[in-house]
């Protein structure tokens, strides 16, 4: 029964918060655009330029568009959002930021399979559901979109760092 508890207990420290994983599943939209210039490297600058150092912290909610790049014509375009956060819970720019170097390093790596420096994903594990993701969109910003008011967690709901 020790050993039981030894492996689950290994186990548990394989999924440390901080520990990331990537995919280059995205949108067919995503891996057919032609793109003049890199899509992920132009988001990763307005990523850079996001607030949330220091005392001031911006929240985003699940599906909310955080920078963009328009694509072409409309308001299509390669947006920067979270996708599946679980019961409502939101993310801040902080995470963002974090997670913005391992999006360019799936996309880049990822042009045989679809990403072609324009999309990918990324999570912490430790999240328990959620993603941050860089994907075609139909409804996008113009660069960095309104944060709605800087919306804040639920209570009850702490904001995932």
């Amino acid at each position: 029964m020790h050993l039981l508890y030894a492996l689950a207990a290994l186990l548990c420290t394989l999924v440390a918060a901080g520990e990331l994983d990537t995919s280059c599943k995205v949108s067919v939209n995503c891996m057919t655009s032609l793109t003049r210039n890199d899509v992920t490297d132009y988001i990763a600058k307005l990523v850079s330029k996001l607030p949330g150092d220091g005392k001031k912290t911006t929240y985003y909610a699940n599906g909310q568009n955080i920078v963009c790049r328009q694509y072409a014509l409309g308001r299509h375009g390669f947006c920067l959002f979270f996708e599946g956060v679980k019961d409502g819970g939101v993310r801040t720019a902080r995470t963002a930021k974090r997670l913005m170097g391992k999006i360019q390093e799936v996309s880049d790596k990822g042009a045989d399979r679809g990403c072609g420096s324009r999309c990918g994903m990324v999570w912490d594990k430790s999240w328990g559901g959620g993603v941050l993701k860089l994907d075609y969109v139909t409804d996008s910003c113009v660069d960095i979109c309104d944060a709605g008011g800087r919306m804040k967690p639920r209570p009850g709901q702490p904001a995932m760092q």
